[in-house]
């Protein structure tokens, strides 16, 4: 055996020097620095041979050959080995990663930018799904595979962390991608960068830290020389020659990045957050000229340094009105560096109305959990915030008993249930009036709040009580009874509740309008409830009996469709949406979204083929 296997290392050490960058391949490049260099080398690798996504398996095959076991091909971000004639195989072979997500510019599987295998890697489909559409940066918490293990990968809401060893080749694919498909896809420096589909991929400083940390091996060099050889007719420029990446984006060059608005938060009805992607200039940030909000003009102050976060600004401004949803246009922002913000610089924020959504459940019997059903759509970044902690008749918070927040990491769409336990942008509070960390719900009754806003000004959108007789408290006296919030009816978009460990809404199932649900969903009598027994939540329009049947490469569903009430209306759906993960537990929400259609049953073409195992229905 230890024949074979320097045997083996040979051939490979061999095949890795037996192609060398062709000569002159980079002339028209030398002495180029900056966007001028990074032109040049787009217009060296554009036009390569494009290929199929189906002939991408054998590619794979080929680029990411096991040295040591030819029959196998090395997962990219595990170093698992694994039989390469397996390919899909029903979920439990591997599956083709774009390492530039799909997601971000929206490209697919489309022959060419989809198809491109300087971005392709063969990787381990669970593992593949737990990465997502994330961005690249430091952080999180190790993915442990439920099958192989720990991965060395880490994994916070929007980003993804690979292991140490292939954290430049993840890089230096990242520039490929920015540079051979220059003009459509570019390199940002935040998170998340995509939330709807922009052609944007970050986190730009990390990428440039681990190009110098993980430097270019043999295995970049022998992969980069297949794919000139044998399929696509270019290269990685950046694997050839790392400088590159610093003469285009360099240290200098880093320095000129612009702040650009990562997120605009409710602070209260005259007051909103805006947060850019780095420290910005105190002179400039609280000029308050620079700033102009839809349909109200100037704000009356800008203050940087909330929390002592200086990327972050308070600006005052005349009353807004819940319900609406505003534009934050901004000019000459600059940060530390005299970088100004781009031109005219836009960024929508919602300020949600009352019964905007509506919360459908709850368990108070370990482990907590509460689910919400969104009744109007929902813009990327919007926040909402639930806490257990009562109402006092005095209009404030009764004392700190805990609080979480939920931030839309996409568009959301209007009908999406989303459930705390399992839905991966929720965060604990930590705010000294509702609490520090996530609420733990009382078997004794207690209360949900979601609101907007700082915890002093909150904006209230949807209240539940199940203390005592399906009656709201007339003040906070405890930490399980509340007053009902200010500006909320109780029928309305507020419902007091009669008092059980674990509570579900169970009525109707199909609404004409958001508003018939949300009246329907604040009737107590449409409640159940149990003191031992654990609800698991649906949204109200869930068609019911999906069976999934297997027509090899094709996945055929069906499903019972609704058509009545649990009161015997005769309703109809309109339409049918179709998601789709390869995790049981995935959020109902456009990133997942496969089709649309009109009548009880869909055809996944090729279903078998790709990293998709799992599927839901909504009724809408």
């Amino acid at each position: 055996m230890r024949f074979i296997y320097y045997i083996c290392f040979a051939l490979f050490f061999i095949g890795s020097l037996f192609a060398e960058t062709p000569e002159g391949y980079y002339d028209s490049a030398s002495s180029l620095s900056g966007e001028e260099l990074k032109s040049a080398l787009h217009d060296i690798i554009d036009g390569h041979t494009e290929i199929s996504y189906d002939d991408v398996w054998n590619a794979l095959k080929d680029t990411d050959k096991d040295p040591y076991n030819s029959e196998n091909v090395i997962l990219l971000y595990t170093g698992w080995s694994v039989n390469a004639a397996q390919e899909y195989n029903n979920g439990q072979g591997w599956n083709r990663e774009h390492v530039w997500a799909q997601s971000h510019g929206d490209f697919g599987t489309a022959t060419g930018t989809g198809t491109d295998v300087h971005n392709l890697r063969p990787c381990d489909i669970s593992v593949n799904s737990s990465k997502s559409n994330n961005d690249f940066d430091n952080g999180g918490v190790e993915y442990i595979d439920p099958d192989g293990g720990p991965t060395g990968c880490y994994r916070t809401t929007y980003t993804w962390e690979p292991r140490e060893t292939v954290k430049g080749d993840v890089a230096r694919m990242i520039f490929y991608m920015a540079t051979r498909y220059e003009g459509d896809l570019g390199v940002v420096d935040y998170a998340p960068s995509s939330p709807n589909h922009e052609p944007v991929h970050g986190v730009f400083s990390t990428l440039m830290e681990w190009h110098v940390e993980d430097p270019v091996d043999e295995w970049e060099e022998n992969r980069n020389d297949i794919i000139y050889e044998d399929y696509q007719h270019n290269r990685n420029p950046f694997i050839d020659h790392p400088e590159y990446v610093d003469d285009i984006w360099g240290e200098t060059t880093q320095e000129e990045i612009p702040p650009t608005i990562e997120n605009i938060t409710i602070s209260s009805s005259t007051s909103i957050i805006v947060n850019f992607s780095e420290t910005v200039d105190e002179t400039t940030s609280e000029n308050t000229s620079n700033y102009s909000l839809g349909g109200i003009g100037n704000p009356s102050s800008a203050v940087r340094g909330l929390g002592g976060n200086n990327s972050k600004i308070t600006l005052s401004t005349s009353s807004l009105t819940q319900g609406n949803t505003y534009t934050l246009t901004i000019n000459n922002v600059e940060d530390l560096n005299s970088n100004i913000i781009d031109s005219n610089s836009q960024k929508e924020f919602q300020y949600l109305a009352k019964g905007a959504i509506a919360i459908i459940g709850t368990n108070s019997d370990y482990p907590d959990d509460f689910a919400f059903v969104v009744l109007t759509d929902l813009l990327a970044g919007t926040e909402i915030r639930f806490t257990d902690s009562g109402w006092l008749n005095t209009n404030a918070f009764r004392a700190n008993e805990g609080a979480v927040k939920y931030l839309a990491p996409n568009a959301i769409s209007s009908g999406t249930l989303i459930t705390y336990l399992t839905n991966p942008n929720f965060t604990d509070d930590d705010d000294s009036i509702v609490g520090t960390s996530g609420f733990q719900l009382s078997t004794s009754g207690d209360q949900i709040l979601a609101f907007q806003g700082a915890s002093s000004s909150p904006s209230f959108i949807h209240a539940i009580n199940f203390e005592s007789s399906a009656i709201w408290q007339s003040d906070a006296t405890s930490p399980n009874t509340s007053a009902l919030p200010y500006g909320l009816t109780n029928s309305i978009n507020a419902v007091a509740l009669l008092e059980f460990d674990n509570m579900m809404y169970n009525d109707v199932i199909s609404f004409s309008s958001p508003s018939e649900a949300l009246l329907s969903i604040c009737d107590y009598t449409n409640w159940i409830g149990d003191d031992t027994i654990r609800f698991t939540f649906f949204p109200p329009n869930s068609p019911q009996n999906l069976t999934i049947t297997i027509d090899y490469p094709d996945v055929i569903l069906n499903w019972d469709a609704v058509t009545e009430d649990t009161d015997g209306n005769t309703i109809a759906n309109v339409s049918y949406k179709v998601y789709t993960n390869s995790i049981p537990d995935f959020p109902i929400d456009p990133v997942n979204l496969l089709s649309t259609v009109s009548d009880s049953t869909y055809i996944h073409i090729d279903g078998t083929l790709y990293n998709k195992m799992f599927y839901k229905v909504s009724a809408q």
